[in-house]
């Protein structure tokens, strides 16, 4: 089982079914409550991250999909060791990658631009020990 595969089905325990509740602002396409249509959220994917996405049915293949492309591969996590890219990944998930990469940054000592650069690497393999 790859990397990828082990953090998913972490990552996926911790999200729910299909839920439409009008007072959650995330299962609105534009994430305003009662502006835009009211799509719901399924496995951690909601209608204001994804306003064209059919999430009533969404499978759990496509949601995978999604996690793969746009926060696996996304933030490189191939390059880093598994429980780092593990912490990584659920925290670009559930904070913005942005965010998960200066956490990432401040954790290792460099600059907290939100940019993977060589020197955050360096950071993380020299902490990596």
């Amino acid at each position: 089982m790859s990397n990828f595969d082990n953090a998913f089905d972490r990552v996926i325990g911790h999200e729910g079914g299909f839920q439409n509740d009008p007072l959650d602002r995330a299962n609105w396409t534009s994430g305003t409550c009662n502006v835009g249509k009211c799509n719901g959220t399924k496995y951690g994917l909601s209608a204001m991250t994804y306003p064209t996405l059919d999430i009533r049915n969404l499978t759990l293949n496509q949601a995978k999909d999604i996690y793969k492309r746009d926060w696996w591969d996304k933030l490189g996590m191939d390059k880093y060791p598994p429980a780092l890219s593990y912490q990584m990944f659920d925290a670009a998930i559930n904070h913005g990658s942005g965010r998960a990469i200066q956490f990432l940054q401040k954790a290792v000592g460099t600059t907290a631009d939100g940019i993977i650069g060589p020197k955050t690497l360096t950071a993380v393999y020299s902490k990596d020990k």
